[in-house]
């Protein structure tokens, strides 16, 4: 996002998430490494000039508007782009519907969540688990359905098959996949509706992965739950999932918390940024390739 309100966008196209109004074909991107078909350099997404936010997926893109309203491109095959048409793509941004008082977007794996200056919660897109959190389980929407039971959210983000919204008075709902225990409510069972995640009542960010998902709390410390294979929990326990919060051991001054898809990072006070989780590709940043159940440095 430019400070002229357009956004730029580059990489993979094959689903017109670059939003310029092309679309460089089935993967040719990731299969021939044909850099220029897929973007190598920044392409000015058609049709926007007062973006407040940019929110993206692997093959969808998303803005919020000045106005409130909020545009999406790229693929559409369960619905993420909330136009009410059921389109494979589309490489120019489309208007979600029945949206004008958005204040956030997120993008999920297959699905979109806006958070709304009334304190509620719409989302869109595929429902297999339940990450709408409309009450229905499996019934994708094209258009925007309002999240149960949610009306004073303050945050909202969309994992790969779970949401989750930080609440107004530090706690936090989750909803959708359970499998590993992303929804920190106790369980491994699915929800359709929001769950209270246990033990938080003051947080003041959350951030969602893959199967896990981490808090970041008002006395800097941070909390993170779901799946732990790789130990992107932190707690230097690594076991298979945890349906409950743990602290991250070692982190008491951060400012924010992202999760990756396996990993997962905090920026201190200090301004140095701490990682923990999968290292396959260097993605901790300490110049290592082995992955770590604590956080370590980036250097």
């Amino acid at each position: 996002m430019l400070s002229t309100g357009h956004v730029d966008c580059w990489g993979l196209n094959a689903d017109g998430q670059l939003g310029d109004g092309t679309n460089s074909g089935p993967d040719n991107c990731r299969l021939a490494r044909d850099h220029i078909s897929c973007g190598k350099t920044p392409l000015e997404v058609q049709g926007i000039s007062d973006a407040t936010q940019v929110a993206s997926s692997p093959s969808l893109a998303c803005a919020l508007l000045s106005s409130g309203d909020i545009d999406c491109w790229g693929d559409d095959y369960d619905g993420e782009l909330g136009n009410a048409e059921s389109l494979t793509t589309s490489d120019i941004p489309v208007e979600v519907q029945g949206i004008s008082n958005a204040t956030e977007v997120t993008v999920g794996g297959v699905h979109t969540c806006a958070l709304l200056s009334t304190g509620h919660v719409d989302c869109w897109g595929e429902n297999g688990y339940g990450e709408l959190g409309d009450g229905m389980t499996g019934v994708q929407s094209h258009i925007p359905v309002e999240v149960q039971g949610i009306s004073d959210a303050t945050q909202v983000v969309a994992g790969s098959e779970h949401t989750c919204a930080l609440l107004s008075s530090g706690h936090i709902d989750c909803w959708g996949n359970n499998e590993r225990g992303g929804l920190g409510d106790g369980s491994t069972t699915d929800s359709n509706t929001p769950t209270e995640v246990q033990g938080i009542d003051n947080a003041v960010q959350v951030a969602a992965g893959w199967r896990d998902t981490c808090a970041l709390l008002s006395t800097g410390h941070v909390d993170c739950w779901g799946a732990d294979e790789d130990g992107q929990l932190g707690n230097a326990a690594r076991q298979e999932s945890s349906a409950t919060p743990v602290e991250v051991q070692g982190i008491s001054s951060a400012k924010q918390v992202t999760v990756g898809n396996q990993d997962a990072c905090a920026l201190l006070s200090s301004d140095q940024i701490d990682c923990w989780g999968e290292n396959s590709v260097g993605q901790l940043g300490d110049g290592k390739t082995a992955e770590s159940d604590l956080p370590v440095e980036v250097v």
